[in-house]
């Protein structure tokens, strides 16, 4: 009781503070722009180099009497909530409703605004989570929800902390430090590839952790919330093409929680390619990429019969997002978006070996709702038999992501699960989710 007492205060005052703070549609925007201000965002923290629009940290300056510009320090926040329910299925003797709560702020340094050192990002990351059994209550080896991950549910973490520096008119582009790297490699969720500075709207708000860490992946490359130390490069030849590579500590894949712990070299490690092309100038723009990775270390699993090992694991995955229809291209994003992934590994350890997602988005189509956006989409798991009770696991996921007002967006998700592939003989599962998200 008291835990839901204090949510609900906590979506009150946001209210009352982004209500007062942010501008309406056609009144002055927040000066940072880093949010999409037509529509369609993020429904979860997505990796980025921006999480926010930076209006809170514009406020928090000036009653500091500091000035962004003469500084070139910038402060970005993300708050998420969402309540979920259990409408149907899950583990017997569970609880069938949860509660979680994620706090993220960033503070950036922009060496082009006090120095002739043209192109530096600095960042640091905090983060802080509040969370339940929603995904493990349910019976999922892919999450429903992906808030969600590995325990321990609830942390307070010096989340990442990197520098990123474009190098010859951003052809190069190069980053080092504890960072989630499934935005700079496998990120079907950003339309347009990194060295594109055009705004636009995410892929898809589905609210589920494959649409940003498929699952062919998501037991390897470090992602949200377990960031780990590294380093990437980005070359692009020309505007519509690039290739990467990036290497990492890749202990997440023996169940360590590199979030939390500084890095570590001791012969795990998480290696990976990526080669892509753009045609973000076409009247229906798209892009489409294809990867490879190495997981390096000594791999185990131990059943009820005996113990399986494994000397590292290697995949490939592809994936891409195409503009279908634009409704009026010269006002708006609005129209429709749809997105795809696949991906295959040799594991013999982990929980996931195949993998298929895609799904479609619609924008500002609502009359009179022009900062709405709603969609679908499709999570096909083929799990690994040897510690897995089921061949596959299938999860379907709709919603409707309403703005409310600037960059306060209210989002209801219904997800349907025909099998939970964790547990053996679990009914088919139906889950509702309310989430809230807050970007300043």
């Amino acid at each position: 009781m008291m835990q839901s007492s204090f949510v609900w205060w906590m979506i009150f005052g946001s209210y009352l503070f982004l209500g007062t703070g942010y501008a309406d549609e056609g009144e002055q925007s927040p000066p940072t722009q880093y949010i999409d201000k037509g529509v369609g965002v993020s429904s979860n923290p997505s990796p980025s180099d921006h999480i926010g629009t930076g209006y809170f940290g514009q406020k928090l300056f000036e009653a500091l009497g500091i000035n962004e510009e003469d500084t070139g320090l910038s402060l970005e926040s993300l708050w998420i909530l969402d309540g979920n329910q259990l409408l149907s299925g899950g583990k017997p003797h569970t609880h069938k409703g949860t509660i979680n709560n994620l706090l993220q702020f960033e503070l950036l340094y922009d060496t082009g605004k006090t120095t002739n050192w043209k192109g530096g990002l600095f960042a640091v990351e905090f983060l802080q989570l509040n969370g339940a059994q929603t995904n493990g209550n349910a019976g999922l080896v892919q999450g429903f929800e992906g808030l969600i991950q590995s325990s321990p549910l609830s942390r307070t973490d010096l989340y990442a902390w990197w520098y990123r520096q474009e190098w010859f008119d951003g052809k190069l582009i190069t980053r080092i430090g504890k960072s989630t790297p499934n935005y700079d490699f496998n990120g079907v969720n950003r339309l347009f590839p990194m060295n594109e500075k055009r705004k636009s709207p995410a892929a898809s708000g589905l609210i589920y952790g494959t649409i940003f860490t498929q699952g062919s992946l998501s037991s390897f490359m470090p992602s949200y919330y377990n960031s780990a130390f590294g380093a990437s490069v980005f070359y692009f030849p020309i505007k519509s093409f690039y290739i990467s590579v990036g290497g990492y500590d890749g202990n997440k894949a023996r169940g360590e929680q590199t979030g939390l712990r500084g890095p570590q070299f001791n012969g795990y490690y998480f290696l990976i390619s990526e080669s892509g092309y753009s045609w973000s100038d076409a009247m229906l723009p798209g892009r489409i990429a294809l990867g490879v990775w190495r997981q390096t270390g000594k791999l185990t699993l131990n059943t009820e019969n005996k113990e399986i090992s494994q000397q590292g694991a290697n995949g490939v995955y592809l994936y891409g997002s195409q503009r279908l229809w634009w409704k009026d291209k010269s006002q708006t994003n609005n129209g429709i978006v749809a997105y795809l992934q696949l991906g295959i590994n040799n594991t013999k350890t982990l929980p996931i070996n195949k993998f298929l997602g895609c799904g479609l988005t619609a924008y500002g189509l609502v009359p009179n709702r022009l900062k709405d956006s709603f969609g679908c989409g499709l999570s096909l798991a083929g799990l690994n038999k040897n510690s897995q009770p089921r061949s596959n696991e299938w999860m379907f996921q709709a919603y409707y992501q309403c703005c409310l007002f600037g960059s306060f967006y209210l989002e209801p998700v219904l997800s349907y699960i025909p099998k939970p592939g964790a547990v053996k003989d679990l009914p088919q599962t139906w889950a509702a989710t309310l989430r809230t998200l807050a970007y300043f």
